[in-house]
């Protein structure tokens, strides 16, 4: 059985990262690339995890949703602290 052909993804767009070159290939034998995050940073990504979304940004785009989430969790908390008082 041959080598599977190794997809260009080269200036393709996958969420908030553009892919600017080719990276090699992992160990595991994926082909690795080199992705420019909106927010400036730079990542070696496997493309079958930007094809399925699984990869979507550096890793700020977690860290928002967490700050985020956080916030609403703070603003519930002092909502119900409001209402508890007499």
């Amino acid at each position: 059985m041959g080598m599977k052909e190794r997809k260009n993804e080269l200036g393709r767009r996958y969420a908030r990262l553009l892919v600017i070159a080719d990276a090699g290939t992992s160990d595991s034998g994926h082909a690795m690339w080199l992705a420019l995050c909106d927010c400036g940073e730079r990542v070696e990504v496997a493309g079958v995890d930007l094809r399925s979304g699984h990869v979507r940004s550096c890793g700020c785009l977690h860290k928002e949703i967490a700050a985020e989430r956080m916030r609403a969790v703070q603003v519930l908390a002092v909502a119900t602290k409001r209402g508890k008082r007499k």
